[in-house]
């Protein structure tokens, strides 16, 4: 799919949705491997520049605030996923213009639960950094202020997540990934452009946060066209009970999963020192960024899932062979 089908309106979207599932998922997961493979190349060339310009210990805590910027995006309790079920199965059936009812008070809640996830890492931030890791001495006043940027930026990541869920909703992942892609490079060009002028990790960290902006606006701006009735709505007690029976199982994948992935990141940062943490965290990224291969293709099958069940329960099959090989 194109990236000039985001600015269709929504009321198009139907007949896409319905002849896309059983035959693009192909086209789409490879979209997806693109637009989440591109910024590794980005970081195969920044990462030698960022460790030997800021040093093991500001590369190790850098390496952290990569981690906390991704994981508090689970402050939105799995609603994010769970608008694009919601969004997904409604479309097929022709009523692209009530998904808006369900998603503005979605994305007003998701920002909510940000800001409460922004006053919890804030407050935590001195313990953090006094307590828990082994920051040397000298570091800890930058440390300090990179964690209170990242926990300011905490509202937009959680609110990107779910115009993200939109997006794959409607299928629009030319869009979707013409966006990711250069936002996940700049989130490992940023420090380098930031290194001529300073190698401070609080102007280093703000401008990820910088990025973090520019990706939720790009994405609001994406979305917009898809939503043209949104305004006024009024979302019905099932939709928005339905979102958080579906967000609350999300959830639980969504707090264990990155804390089996980076808990052992904190571990040593407080057992032994942020510099370890750098020579660990760098060929546990190579390693691991190897899911991206499945992740691709599982954003793709679960809108198309949940599209299928709605409208072609018989695709599924199909999608699910698709899927596998």
């Amino acid at each position: 799919m194109s990236a000039d089908g985001a600015v269709r309106a929504g009321s198009e979207a139907p007949e896409e949705l319905v002849a896309s599932p059983a035959g693009g998922v192909a086209r789409n997961s490879m979209l997806n491997l693109a637009g989440q493979g591109l910024p590794l190349l980005a970081a195969a060339f920044c990462m030698p520049t960022l460790i030997n310009s800021l040093g093991a210990d500001r590369f190790g805590v850098l390496t952290l605030a990569w981690m906390v910027i991704g994981y508090f995006s689970l402050f939105d309790l799995g609603l994010g996923r769970a608008l694009t079920q919601v969004v997904a199965a409604r479309v097929p059936h022709g009523h692209a213009t009530q998904a808006p009812s369900v998603v503005w008070p979605a994305l007003g809640l998701m920002f909510a639960l940000g800001v409460v996830g922004a006053l919890i890492l804030g407050l935590l931030t001195p313990w953090i950094v006094e307590r828990v890791l082994n920051i040397p001495p000298a570091l800890r006043a930058e440390t300090t202020g990179a964690f209170y940027i990242l926990a300011a930026a905490i509202p937009v990541v959680v609110v990107t997540t779910g115009l993200a869920g939109i997006l794959a909703a409607y299928l629009r992942f030319g869009v979707l990934n013409a966006i990711r892609a250069p936002m996940g490079a700049f989130t490992f060009m940023a420090p380098v452009l930031v290194l001529p002028f300073s190698r401070s990790l609080v102007a280093v960290t703000a401008a990820l946060a910088v990025g973090r902006v520019l990706a939720g606006v790009a994405h609001a701006i994406a979305c917009a066209p898809l939503m043209p009735r949104a305004r006024g709505s009024v979302a019905a007690a099932g939709d928005v009970q339905s979102l958080f029976r579906f967000g609350a199982w999300m959830t639980v994948s969504n707090i264990i999963g990155p804390l089996m992935l980076y808990l052992d990141r904190f571990v040593i940062g407080s057992t032994l020192t942020v510099a370890a943490v750098a020579y660990y965290a760098t060929p546990y990224e190579m390693v691991t960024k190897l899911l991206i291969v499945p992740g691709a293709v599982l954003g793709v099958l679960f809108p198309a899932f949940s599209a299928s069940f709605a409208s072609q329960p018989a695709h599924l099959v199909t999608l699910v062979a698709r899927g596998t090989k």
